[in-house]
């Protein structure tokens, strides 16, 4: 067997060299002798070598910093209606006159379409309010006994405010939607009431620091937005009609993200999230629309090298 000579220009050789070769063929005594053409390269000793310094220019210094610098915080000026501190001044702050009007029409609407005279009032409805206020944090085993008789249980506040089956009735018919026009929303009923504490956000003073946090509401009823979390009680969940800001991070960089666009967050504020929000590529997004970010990790979140 013969191989072709090697080309004459091949870089890092100098000449050919031939070399024999003998086999047995297998199953006999015969062999076999091929001459086998190659390259002989030069062999260069370490002495030899030859280095050439090459000047290295310094590096420019990184322009990242300037794009990533978060800016001086400017609080946002105070809305005149949040100078009071009287505490039923910022409740109807936040529970203005129209979601009452709102409150008081569906609320009679509800009441006519079983049969049944309501006539609510503003007065009674504001009432109603404060002994849901009192029952949560004068607690007992059932909010009847509040104008029980017993006075380790009896509430004279509540029993001066309100008759006990005045209050059932009211309990029973307040709403602040049509319920004949129910839509896919799981939390229809409710969605005023989101809807305007979400627009009253932009009169609320937002402090330089801000934090981001979930609620667990213990629930054991039967509802279809009912989830079930291991280690947690019950929480409501939409699902789908979640209202979140399509940011294509996910849905906890998206919550942070829609709070800050929703609220019209100022420049320079700094978040702070447990491991339900926190993402690498949330930080980075809210580095670069001016945010500090600052969360929790789970331990077994493995980092690219």
């Amino acid at each position: 067997m013969q191989l072709p000579n090697p080309p004459d220009d091949d870089p890092g050789c100098s000449s050919s060299v031939s070399q024999t070769e003998t086999r047995k063929v297998s199953g006999t005594n015969e062999k076999v002798t091929s001459q086998i053409f190659g390259p002989m390269l030069h062999k260069t000793k370490n002495q030899d070598r030859k280095f050439q310094k090459i000047k290295i220019a310094a590096k420019a210094p990184a322009q990242a910093n300037k794009k990533y610098q978060i800016p001086r915080y400017v609080p946002k000026e105070h809305d005149p209606g949040f100078t009071s501190d009287d505490p039923v001044d910022i409740f109807l702050t936040f529970y203005p006159k129209s979601l009452r009007d709102a409150t008081l029409e569906m609320s009679n609407l509800y009441a006519k379409q079983k049969g049944k005279t309501l006539n609510l009032t503003e007065d009674e409805l504001l009432t109603f309010y404060g002994i849901l206020l009192i029952s949560g944090y004068n607690t007992v085993p059932r909010r009847r006994l509040l104008w029980s008789d017993d006075y380790d249980v009896s509430n004279t506040a509540v029993k001066d405010a309100m008759w006990r089956n005045r209050f059932d009735e009211i309990m029973s018919s307040v709403h602040l939607v049509d319920n004949m026009k129910i839509t896919a929303d799981p939390f229809f009923k409710v969605r005023p009431l989101f809807k305007h504490l979400n627009d009253i956000n932009n009169a609320i003073p937002i402090a330089e620091h801000v934090a981001v946090d979930e609620m667990m509401i213990e629930y054991f009823g039967r509802h279809g937005c009912k989830q079930f979390i291991r280690g947690h009680p019950m929480e409501p969940y939409v699902g789908s009609h979640t209202h979140l800001v399509e940011t294509g991070l996910g849905q906890g960089p998206s919550v942070v993200l829609g709070l800050a666009e929703k609220a019209e967050v100022p420049p320079g504020v700094k978040f702070y999230h447990d491991n339900l929000f926190t993402t690498l590529s949330l930080v980075d997004e809210m580095t670069l629309r001016g945010y500090g970010s600052c969360g929790t990790i789970l331990s077994s979140i493995t980092f690219p090298s």
